[in-house]
């Protein structure tokens, strides 16, 4: 008897004779149907889209709730903690911390791993979540910019304090050295390793906790149509995953002619009045503001430079310079790359 069942069994539930053949059997129990749920309509999604980008043009603001990425050719914008919060809002999404994790890693150093669910508080539905990390041996915790100095035989100026921008800006300034004040003369900037590790542990600890949240509402609510994740805090990542893509054949329409900038800018020269130059440490770099005349500041690293502005406006206050100026990081600023 020649049998189709890998049971060779005649009586298998799953087999019956064929009045056709006899004694031989075929398969006779048809198989399951199986069904995939999609969740979702495609008018919600639609809708959740049109929802997201109705925030942007309406409630979000960038610079606060989202930024650039720059260098990297991509379109999308980088979603903040405060953003990420608004848009939790508008669904209705309760964050909460479910798993914690601190690796120590040695020498006082730490690394934090966090991952946030997110619910729909109304229903109490878990919809999402996100992971993130955040070390201390990333480099904005690991060292600490310290500027080298040498202290002087001058005596401190009776009017340290009320000039310290312009001293600061030649490169002196006051200093406590063994207990007590002196004057020093600034020279190069030092990266060290950050003696008091442990100060910054909080610190990491919410750097985590808010990449995972953010983590949590791109994945969550499908934002990440409009907005990818700070490619500063993705480790070792440094912008490959938003790098445009190149098409196999180049397309062969030609390119569209390039809207110009706005006139600010455009402008890569001021001519005006330097009124003053202020200083102020940001992360352990000092940062050098020119004021001039018009309104307008212009921001410089260069120590030298910002010499330059100060030490030719008090000679020549009548003086217009012209400033070469380039776009700054954020709308509206702007960097000093040279006077004259």
């Amino acid at each position: 008897m020649n049998l189709k069942s890998p049971a060779d069994n005649p009586h298998h539930e799953d087999y019956r004779a064929d009045p056709n053949e006899g004694t031989e059997l075929v398969v006779s129990k048809p198989q399951p149907i199986i069904s995939i749920s999609t969740g979702a309509s495609i008018a919600e999604v639609v809708n959740r889209r049109r929802l997201i980008k109705d925030l942007m043009q309406q409630v979000l603001v960038e610079g606060e709730h989202y930024g650039s990425i720059p260098g990297t050719g991509s379109d999308k914008k980088v979603l903040l903690k405060s953003g990420a919060e608004k848009i939790g809002t508008m669904f209705n999404l309760a964050p909460k911390v479910s798993k914690e994790e601190i690796v120590e890693l040695g020498e006082g150093h730490r690394e934090y791993r966090i991952t946030i669910g997110l619910w729909h508080y109304p229903t109490g539905m878990f919809v999402g979540e996100g992971v993130g990390s955040c070390s201390t041996k990333e480099t904005k915790y690991r060292y600490r910019n310290v500027s080298d100095f040498e202290v002087t035989d001058q005596a401190i100026p009776a009017d340290a304090k009320e000039k310290k921008q312009y001293y600061r800006a030649l490169g002196y300034g006051m200093k406590k050295v063994d207990g007590r004040w002196v004057w020093v003369k600034y020279g190069d900037e030092q990266r060290s390793e950050n003696p008091d590790i442990a100060d910054v542990w909080n610190t990491c600890y919410k750097m985590a906790e808010k990449r995972a949240k953010v983590n949590a509402t791109l994945s969550a609510t499908g934002a990440s149509d409009f907005f990818t994740q700070d490619l500063e805090e993705n480790h070792g990542n440094h912008g490959r995953d938003n790098l445009p893509t190149v098409p196999e054949k180049p397309a062969e329409a030609k390119p569209a002619p390039k809207k110009a900038p706005p006139p600010e800018d455009r402008a890569t020269l001021w001519a005006e009045k330097i009124i003053g130059v202020d200083e102020e440490e940001r992360n352990g770099k000092m940062v050098y503001s020119v004021q001039f005349e018009g309104g307008r500041v212009a921001g410089t690293l260069s120590q030298e430079l910002a010499n330059k502005a100060y030490t030719l406006s008090t000679e020549d206050p009548d003086r217009v310079f012209r400033a070469a100026v380039k776009p700054g990081r954020y709308p509206g600023t702007f960097m000093l790359t040279g006077l004259e």
